[in-house]
This record gives structure tokens, C-alpha cells and sequence, in this order.
């Protein structure tokens, strides 16, 4: 599709032994390049989960030419669908704030600029759930402003290794949605690229990224603290609180 940057990271092998047929399927947030992998964090999902193949296969069939978008099961594409898909997800946590059950948003990107997933943002923290948003780089979202957004935090963190992952959320009242990805919340991500976010089912390793999540949250010595004006505050241990350096907790 030569009028779309081809942005998503994908892998698909087939494989043949004797008469078995296996797919093995990697999706990543990042490009598949020896020099970076030396410098991000990123993620990827190495898998061979017939769901996730069946969506990769039907993926290249559509970037390929060879057949029309078909629905998929645990891939959110751009640029069709991302977009309207992960505003209806923040829209059903805002339902479910407002019907007084458990609601929650966390996000970690490299950039935050489409205004319309920034308003559906703003609509979820006036409906009191709780939003939670690393954003490494561009951020046109205001945090903590009263009446609009007092209900979301932002944290830009910048350590030893370009932060580089991306991570989606969603508490969804106990059954939760997590994805991960090549895409940021950017018009550029969502209309003028092939993009993926693929979701992880699998306990352990959905329990592996809101691990990452929460160590993110926890850093005191590689995070800025996004005010309302735009401006950042850096984020420093409190008194008699121990130094938490994410990378070094990592190692």
C-alpha cells in the first residue's frame, strides 16, 4: 500500500514438519533493527496461538492487496479501526465509572496528540476514572486541570535507554484488555500508517506489562511530572522514600 508508511512490527514463519503445519507469529513494539535493540526497551510477543496467526495472516492478506479487511479477533488495526476502537474502549470505562463500578486507564506511549482521543480522555476523568499516562515525548493533553482532567496524571520518563514500548490498559470492571504494539495516539499513527496493537491474554504475561507499568509509575529518578500549564516538575524521592531507577531494577 504505497500511500501508507508501512509502521507496524510483524514476523509470521510457516512451517511444515511431515504432514503439521505450525505458525510461529512475533509482534513487537519495535523495528527489527540490531542497533536499537542495543538502545530501546521495547516489547515483543513471540507466539504460536492460532488466534493471533489467524489475525497476522489475514494482516499481510490486506497490507499485500490479496483481500479486503476481515474482522479480527485479538488485533486492532490502523489506519481502519484503532482509532474508533480504542476511544470505545475509553468511553466503556467512563460507563462504567459512572455506574459506580471499578474503572482505570494506563497508558504507555511515545506520543499523545490526536485531539479526538484526547477529548474521550478528558470525558473518562470527568466521569471520575482514574488515568494514568507515560508519555515519553509529544503531550498535548493537559493534566489536572480543574473540571476537565484532575482525574489524569502524565509522566515523561527518560532514563539510560530510549523508553520505547507501548502499553494499553484497560481495567474494563475486572476483565481486563491489555495491548501492546507499534502505535502512539498520533493522527499520523492512526490515518497515514499501517499500525497494530495486538492483545495479550495470557496471565502471566498480561501480569509482566502492568509490571512495567507500575515500575514506570514508581521511578523517582528518570520522571518528569507533567503540569497543567504544560510545563514538567521532575520527580524526586520523597523524604525518607529509597530511590527508584527503573532500568537499574530491571537489570
Amino acid at each position: 500500500m504505497s500511500n501508507l508508511k508501512t509502521h507496524t512490527k510483524l514476523l509470521l514463519i510457516v512451517k511444515k514438519d511431515d504432514s503439521e503445519i505450525t505458525r510461529y507469529v512475533h509482534l513487537g513494539s519495535g523495528n527489527y533493527n540490531e542497533d536499537t535493540a542495543r538502545l530501546y526497551t521495547d516489547i515483543g510477543l513471540m507466539t504460536t496461538n492460532e488466534t493471533l496467526a489467524n489475525d497476522v495472516s489475514e494482516f499481510f492478506n490486506v497490507i499485500t492487496g490479496h483481500s479486503v479487511p476481515n474482522t479480527y479477533k485479538n488485533l486492532i488495526t490502523a489506519p481502519r479501526d484503532m482509532r474508533n476502537q480504542l476511544i470505545a474502549y475509553i468511553e466503556e470505562e467512563a460507563e462504567n465509572a459512572r455506574n459506580g463500578l471499578p474503572a482505570g486507564i494506563f497508558i504507555k506511549v511515545n506520543s499523545l496528540e490526536d485531539s479526538e482521543i484526547i477529548y474521550a480522555l478528558y470525558r473518562a476523568s470527568q466521569s471520575k476514572v482514574t488515568i494514568k499516562l507515560i508519555v515519553r515525548g509529544i503531550c498535548c493533553l493537559r493534566p489536572g486541570r480543574v473540571g476537565l482532567s484532575e482525574n489524569i496524571e502524565v509522566l515523561s520518563l527518560v532514563g539510560d535507554f530510549l523508553e520505547h514500548s507501548r502499553i494499553y490498559h484497560f481495567h474494563n470492571n475486572g476483565n481486563t484488555r491489555t495491548y501492546s504494539g507499534s502505535a502512539d495516539m498520533m493522527v499520523r499513527s492512526f490515518d497515514k500508517r499501517l499500525e497494530s496493537l495486538f492483545k495479550v491474554e495470557a496471565p502471566l504475561l498480561e501480569k509482566q506489562l502492568m509490571n512495567i507499568i507500575a515500575y514506570n509509575l514508581k521511578d523517582n529518578v528518570n520522571s518528569y511530572v507533567m503540569q497543567e500549564d504544560g510545563s514538567y516538575k521532575a520527580k524526586r524521592p520523597a523524604e525518607n522514600e529509597q530511590e527508584f531507577n527503573i532500568h537499574k531494577e530491571f537489570f
